[in-house]
């Protein structure tokens, strides 16, 4: 009890003379990304018909509104895997954003939906928001989305695609 009251009053120094950043309440922005497909590999698993696992690069253009990035473009890096049947479609990726002063912000993604087969039926993104710079150091959050594949995995189109995701994160407080 006395070890934990000594931290707490220590913790409270610290962040009473500023070394501590105090973090700000969430805060929520959006975006809408468009992007396509730019490196893309298949293996069959071999345990059912038309089951593979997949390794992509998808890049494109991310339109902001609301946040620090409001009215912002940034240039968007979706590097990820999924696992795909005839049924359904998983995906686990981690995407960069970065914008034109150089600051950056980073997600880890999940999406679920159909094969990317099936044109225009809508899929669900959930990702953790973290490892920022610049102006974007120190966030934190979740967002979470959906979107649809346009066009198939071609060498004419390959998998044009979008989402819309709403962002809640948190920036710590600058320092006084």
């Amino acid at each position: 009890m006395h070890t934990t009251r000594r931290l707490v009053r220590r913790s409270l120094v610290l962040l009473m003379v500023g070394l501590v950043p105090a973090v700000a309440s969430a805060d929520e922005m959006s975006f809408l990304v468009v992007h396509q497909l730019t490196k893309f590999d298949q293996k069959p698993v071999g345990d059912v018909e038309g089951h593979v696992t997949q390794t992509f690069t998808r890049r494109g253009l991310a339109f902001f509104k609301g946040g620090p990035a409001d009215g912002e473009v940034a240039v968007y890096v979706n590097v990820g895997t999924t696992d795909t049947t005839k049924e359904q479609r998983k995906a686990t990726a981690e995407a960069t954003f970065t914008f034109d002063d150089g600051s950056t912000f980073k997600t880890k993604n999940v999406t679920a939906g159909p094969p990317s087969t099936t044109l225009k039926k809508v899929s669900t993104v959930t990702a953790e928001v973290f490892g920022g710079t610049g102006r974007f150091a120190g966030i934190t959050g979740t967002a979470s989305g959906t979107g649809r594949t346009m066009t198939l995995n071609n060498d004419e189109t390959r998998a044009d695609s979008y989402y819309n995701v709403d962002v809640q994160y948190t920036l710590p407080k600058p320092r006084m």
